[in-house]
């Protein structure tokens, strides 16, 4: 087993994260994860990271909203104000920061505060099991 305090957020990262506009239609954005199987897309813009969508999201716009599914956007469902690291943060500092703010994910943003990655759990997991 690995120690996590070795590492940075860039040696786990995801560096291709999944983007969409925030006028991309929720169905558009519910697909692109479903076929990219992946659990969350980062809303952007011309300045960099808005918002994020989980899977969590769509499932509570489908369980409350369903009927407006067809008219909903990006924009409309993601979380926001984002909580971001850094590619140089330890990833013990965005792991104590996800127990904190009970996150599961994070933009990685640089110092210019463009995207970079995206960092989860499971990127976490990855050298605990080897």
């Amino acid at each position: 087993m690995n120690d996590l305090g070795s590492f940075l957020v860039r040696d786990l990262m995801n560096s291709a994260p999944t983007t969409v506009s925030e006028d991309t239609p929720l169905e558009k954005v519910a697909s692109l994860m479903s076929v990219k199987l992946i659990s969350c897309v980062i809303v952007v813009n011309q300045d960099g990271p808005i918002g994020i969508i989980s899977e969590r999201d769509i499932v509570k716009v489908v369980a409350n909203d369903a009927k407006n599914l067809p008219e909903l956007v990006a924009g409309d469902v993601m979380s926001h104000p984002l909580i971001t690291v850094e590619p140089t943060t330890p990833v013990v500092d965005a792991l104590n920061l996800m127990r904190e703010k009970r996150f599961r994910r994070f933009p990685v943003v640089d110092a210019q505060g463009k995207l970079v990655g995206v960092l989860t759990q499971t990127d976490l997991l990855k050298p605990l099991l080897g």
